[in-house]
């Protein structure tokens, strides 16, 4: 009896051990992308979901040069919600496809944010039409306003850069279908 219960107690500390690995980690704050394209320039928006006392952060954005080229970083909202706050772009590699450590902090003695918001916007011009890319950060790092890391999780993004033209010959192929339409229709 004594051994099954060493058996059970074992097999529930590996679950438990399992489990913490495999899942998602419930709670941390999670840094993630999203992309609006208009023409030959495409917007990616860095955003913080779920902080607790974000004071400051800092990361590299990963991209394809073949397929995009950086041309400005700006700093989010979000962060200076809190207060005066400090921002450098980072260093941009269209060559070896990464925005480097950018990072923003607030200035003076007080709590940070939490919640949800934007922390960067960075816009990129198209090199290469008609294409599926990927976009990703690492070097993260993000402290609380005790300068604690806090841990956090990243999702990449799949981004597909439609070339404008396909686009416009859909559009007028629509139109074209819609004005034979309303030709048959009339009597």
């Amino acid at each position: 009896m004594k051994a099954m219960s060493v058996v059970v107690k074992s097999s529930l500390v590996a679950l438990g051990l399992w489990c913490a690995m495999s899942l998602p980690a419930w709670g941390l704050p999670l840094l993630s992308l999203s992309a609006t394209q208009a023409g030959s320039v495409v917007q990616v928006e860095v955003t913080a979901s779920g902080a607790t006392d974000l004071y400051a952060y800092q990361f590299s954005l990963n991209f394809d040069p073949g397929v995009l080229h950086a041309t400005t970083v700006s700093e989010g909202p979000f962060l200076a919600t809190g207060g005066p706050t400090f921002f450098d772009a980072g260093t941009t590699d269209n060559v070896g496809g990464q925005v480097s450590f950018m990072f923003d902090t607030l200035l003076s003695a007080v709590p940070g944010v939490s919640g949800s918001g934007i922390l960067a916007v960075i816009d990129f011009s198209v090199q290469q039409w008609r294409t599926l890319t990927t976009l990703s950060l690492g070097d993260v790092m993000a402290l609380d306003s005790q300068l604690n890391v806090l841990p956090s999780q990243t999702q990449a993004l799949r981004l597909q850069i439609p070339e404008p033209g396909v686009l416009a010959l859909l559009a007028i192929g629509l139109l074209a279908l819609t004005l034979a339409m309303r030709r048959q229709a009339r009597p």
